[in-house]
C-alpha cells in the first residue's frame, strides 16, 4: 500500500449525517463531544428541545425527560420544529394563555397533558356509579410500516370507528368519548406498532361482552378500505372491495372500578413511547454491529407516518375555486351521543365554563377526595386478614 493511500484512509472521518446514524440519541446535548460535527438542522433542534426543557423541566408536562422528543427530531419527523417551538413562543392573543401550543398532542407532552386535564374537566361532574365502562379496541398482532402488504393504521382505525358508530346505531350505549393511541412495540429488527382506540362508554344498562364481541368480527369481516371512486378511479375501488384486512381485531370491555378510575382514564391521553422500543432496539442493533441499519429503520417509522395518520378528504381550494382531494391530519378524538356537544343534554361541559377559575378549583377538589377514598378503601382491603 503507498502512502499517501494509507494517509487517506487513516484521516477518513465519517460525515455529519453518518455520525449522527451512530449516536445514541437520548443522549445528544449542547455537551455532547459530537455536538458541533452534526449538520446544522440537527443541532439546532437540539438546542431549542434543551432550551424548552430548561424553561419547563419543574412542570409535570416533562416528567419523562426529552429522550422521545430528541428521538423525533433527530430521525426526519416533519413536526419536530413546530414541537420544539410549543410554549416557547408568546400568543399575543390570550392573556390567561400566555404561550402558544403546538397541539401535536401524539408527540408533544405539553398538550397532551393539557387535553387530558379538559377532558377531566369537561366530563368530571358526569360521573355516576355503573354507569361509565372502559373500552379498548386493538389488534391481536402489531403492524409493520415497512411491509408493502400490511393493513395501513387508517385502515384500522376507520373500521374500529366503524365498530363504535354500529354500536352507537344499535342503542348498546348513550354515548362515548373516545381517543385513537399509537403503541410502538419495537423498531428492530423492523419497526412494529398497534394502533388502537381507547373508549369511554356512558350506558343505561351494562353491556353485553358477547353481543360487543359479535358485533366486533362481523363489522371487521366485512370492512374493506374502499376510498371514494372519484378520488382514484372506479379500479382501485373495485381493488378495494376485494381487499379484507389481514388483522384481527382485540376487544377489551370492563366497567369503570371507582370513581378515581373514572378521572385517572380521563386524564389518560399521553405521547407515543418512542424511548423504550428505541433504548432496547438500539443496544441490540450495536450489539450486532448494524446501528446505522436500525437508525434507517426509526426514520422509516417517521417517514411513514404522515400517510398512515392523515385521511384524504375533499376540501375546498380557495385558489382554485374548487372541491379537490386533500390530505387531512386525521382527527384524534372522537365523540358521539351524550358525549357529543351537539346533544339535546349533553354531558360534557361548554368550554367557556369548563375553564373557570371556580370550576377548576372545584374539579381539583373532587379529584383529590376520590384519591383519598380509593386509598382508604385499599388500604381497608389490605388490612382484613384472610379466612
Amino acid at each position: 500500500m503507498m502512502e499517501c493511500e494509507w494517509n487517506a484512509l487513516h484521516l477518513w472521518r465519517p460525515c455529519p449525517q453518518m455520525l449522527l446514524s451512530q449516536l445514541y440519541h437520548p443522549a445528544v446535548s449542547e455537551q455532547h463531544p459530537s455536538f458541533d460535527k452534526l449538520p446544522a438542522k440537527e443541532r439546532e433542534l437540539v438546542a431549542a428541545l434543551h432550551r424548552q426543557y430548561d424553561r419547563w423541566s419543574h412542570k409535570l408536562y416533562f416528567k419523562h425527560g426529552l429522550p422521545g422528543r430528541l428521538i423525533a427530531a433527530l430521525n426526519d419527523f416533519d413536526w419536530a420544529n413546530k414541537v420544539a417551538s410549543c410554549m416557547m413562543i408568546p400568543n399575543p392573543y390570550s392573556k390567561s394563555f400566555p404561550f402558544n401550543r403546538c397541539n401535536l398532542d401524539w408527540w408533544c407532552e405539553f398538550c397532551a397533558y393539557l387535553k387530558g386535564q379538559d377532558l377531566l374537566k369537561k366530563y368530571a361532574d358526569a360521573w355516576e356509579p355503573d354507569a361509565w365502562y372502559e373500552m379498548v379496541i386493538s389488534l391481536s398482532v402489531p403492524l409493520s410500516p415497512a411491509d408493502p402488504d400490511h393493513d395501513s393504521m387508517n385502515d384500522a382505525w376507520d373500521a374500529m370507528e366503524a365498530i363504535l358508530k354500529r354500536l352507537k346505531e344499535e342503542n348498546h350505549m348513550q354515548g362515548y368519548v373516545g381517543w385513537l393511541e399509537i403503541k410502538v412495540h419495537s423498531f428492530w429488527p423492523c419497526a412494529r406498532c398497534t394502533p388502537h382506540i381507547h373508549v369511554l362508554l356512558r350506558c343505561d344498562h351494562q353491556p353485553d361482552l358477547a353481543v360487543f364481541t359479535e358485533i366486533t368480527n362481523e363489522v371487521w369481516g366485512k370492512w374493506r378500505p374502499c376510498p371514494e371512486p372519484d378520488l382514484f378511479g372506479d379500479w382501485y375501488k373495485k381493488l378495494c372491495r376485494d381487499t379484507a384486512l389481514l388483522a384481527i381485531p382485540d376487544l377489551f370491555l370492563e366497567p369503570v372500578k371507582s370513581e378515581a378510575h373514572f378521572y385517572e382514564l380521563l386524564q389518560y391521553i399521553k405521547p407515543i413511547d418512542l424511548f423504550g422500543p428505541y433504548h432496547r432496539g438500539y443496544h441490540e442493533a450495536r450489539a450486532a454491529g448494524q446501528v446505522e441499519q436500525f437508525h434507517q429503520e426509526v426514520r422509516g417509522f417517521f417517514n411513514s407516518l404522515p400517510m398512515e395518520t392523515t385521511n384524504i378528504q375533499k376540501r375546498w381550494d380557495k385558489k382554485a375555486k374548487r372541491c379537490r382531494p386533500m390530505l387531512v391530519t386525521r382527527r384524534r378524538f372522537l365523540y358521539a351521543g351524550n358525549c357529543h356537544g351537539s346533544s339535546s343534554c349533553p354531558l360534557g361541559l361548554e368550554m367557556a365554563l369548563r375553564r373557570t377559575q371556580e370550576h377548576q378549583e372545584a374539579i381539583r377538589t373532587k379529584v383529590e377526595m376520590a384519591k383519598e377514598a380509593e386509598e382508604k378503601r385499599r388500604q381497608a382491603g389490605e388490612s382484613q386478614p384472610f379466612e
